[in-house]
């Protein structure tokens, strides 16, 4: 901690706490079941075990295990699966089949821990969460090692210029509940190393009054061209790249600042 930052915490410390009453975690919740209704009518999906590649607060993985599907979360926050942890718990009546699994690792270096999986998916820009084209290409080996031949995965990415839009725009994820939460988001993108740095400041009312904590998080934009052949590189035999209404991604028109990738593993 530095002496020009002394509330600066951890990625996920404090903010893990507070992500689901902030709204942070609600794109990924309402994206899946479209997800799901895109894989049935398109590759005709079938599947019960279903892998959540960076899991965040589990509320992905509990709908996914309401829903009937074996789930399995992984997330490198440890701060982040505690809050997992805790929302399995409140949802125990709801969930009449076995809650999900949750797992602390680097999605680096994934391994299924219950064996092959039917599909991975990944929502939220985690993949934005790596910070090389090497890392990349090593997430996308694991996940293809993990899955069942000729079973998908899914996940999306904030394009370049979807990163960049955060700052020249001013959008934000800034919340207020007027009572005892606020969260201010800056961004400061660069077109150098195509990264953004996210500052959230975290203000909470406690019994003796406000507490601040600060975050940064880094993220990453890649060419999507480039995802594309790291996929085939990966051993992925057939890749589609589609916009948020699960049209083709047309690169001269990006208004949803995200990428979504449909991968489908080869047969062995």
């Amino acid at each position: 901690m530095s002496d020009t930052t002394p509330f600066l915490v951890t990625p996920y410390n404090r903010l893990a706490q507070v992500y689901d009453r902030a709204g942070y975690a609600d794109y990924g919740l309402n994206m899946l079941p479209r997800c799901l209704n895109h894989l049935f009518a398109v590759v005709n999906w079938a599947g019960r075990h279903v892998l959540d590649l960076g899991c965040g607060t589990g509320q992905s993985a509990i709908w996914l295990a309401e829903q009937g599907y074996r789930a399995v979360g992984i997330d490198a926050s440890e701060s982040m699966l505690a809050q997992a942890r805790a929302n399995i718990a409140a949802h125990s009546e709801s969930l009449s089949f076995a809650p999900p699994e949750l797992y602390h690792m680097d999605m680096r270096s994934l391994e299924s821990p219950v064996g092959r999986m039917d599909l991975v998916v990944s929502l939220g820009g985690v993949i934005n969460a790596l910070h090389s084209l090497r890392d990349v290409e090593t997430t996308l080996r694991q996940v293809h090692a993990v899955l069942e031949p000729g079973k998908p995965f899914l996940f999306d990415l904030r394009t370049v210029q979807g990163l960049a839009n955060l700052e020249r725009t001013g959008q934000s994820d800034n919340f207020d509940n007027l009572a005892d939460l606020t969260i201010t988001v800056q961004d400061r993108f660069s077109f150098e190393t195509l990264s953004n740095l996210r500052n959230y400041t975290i203000w909470q009312r406690q019994a003796n009054g406000w507490q601040r904590s600060d975050e940064i998080h880094a993220e990453r934009g890649y060419p999507l061209t480039a995802v594309v052949a790291l996929l085939d590189r990966a051993g992925f035999a057939d890749v589609s790249v589609l916009d948020l209404s699960f049209e083709p991604f047309n690169v001269l028109n990006d208004p949803y600042g995200r990428a979504l990738f449909l991968a489908i593993k080869g047969n062995d």
